[in-house]
This record gives structure tokens, sequence and C-alpha cells, in this order.
């Protein structure tokens, strides 16, 4: 039995709750940072955003993360969503204002061996570097370190 993926505590994982491969997640997290560096050239016209799911705010979001930043799971959803959120420079600008980037960079650096985390980051760094003012941001922040890291 699980609760959202994760084995309750005496029951082992299955193949349905076993993390990825250490290999399938460097291929992830390789791809996600290679779309996030490339997002500094140029960001292709009419690209498709990403939409994001009905649920909280991405202030909501940023206040778990920092409330749950030793958790690899709440850090991976944490970034999942922001992913999403990004979807227009207005929601880019706001979470970068309430510290999105900061926190995006910190969940790298504190679950630098967590795939999952590794790749929902880089996802949300490369959305979120969708206007020159983030992307000085990101550097600024230490966005663009953690993903070499």
């Amino acid at each position: 039995p699980t609760v959202q993926g994760i084995p309750r505590e005496g029951h082992t994982a299955t193949a349905e709750t076993a993390a990825p491969s250490v290999g399938e997640g460097l291929r992830k997290v390789v791809g996600a940072t290679m779309s996030f560096l490339t997002s500094f050239v140029a960001t292709p016209a009419g690209a498709e955003s990403v939409q994001p799911q009905p649920g909280p705010s991405p202030e909501a979001v940023l206040d778990l993360m920092r409330t749950q930043s030793s958790s690899p799971s709440a850090q991976e959803e944490g970034c999942r969503k922001l992913r999403a959120f990004a979807d227009t420079d207005a929601a880019r600008d706001r979470i970068a204002r309430a510290g999105g980037i900061t926190l995006v960079a910190a969940a790298m650096g504190a679950h630098s061996s967590h795939a999952g985390v590794q790749e929902s980051a880089c996802g949300a760094l490369r959305n979120l570097a969708g206007n020159d003012d983030n992307k000085a941001r990101i550097a600024a922040e230490g966005g663009i370190a953690a993903v070499l890291a």
C-alpha cells in the first residue's frame, strides 16, 4: 500500500513505487539541464507553455517549499508546480519576486542526488528564464551554478 506513490511504513517498494533507475534519472536530469541551458540562448517563437493545474497559488507553493525544505518529495512537487505556474511573463516575475528562483536553486543544492528534484528544478528554471530579467536573476541567485553542480 502506498500514499501518493510512497510506500507506507512497514511495506516494501514494488516495481510501481520504486524510484527510477540511476541511469534513467540521470538521463532525465541531463535532458532537463540542456533544455534549461538552451533557454538562455533563445526561446523559440510560439513555443508551447505549460499550463498550471488548478490548485494553490505560487506563493502557497513557495511557502510549502520553505517549510519543507528537507523533504525531497515536497521540493520536487514544488518545483514541478512552479514550472507549470511560470507560463506568462507576469507569472514568471511574480514567482521570481517572491523568492522562487532562490528556493529552486536551494532545492537543487539540498537534494543534489535526487533525480526527481533535479529534473523538476531544471524545468522550473527553464520556464522562469522565459524573460531577460529572470535570466539575470537566475544567474545572480545561483540557478546556473546549481544546474552545473
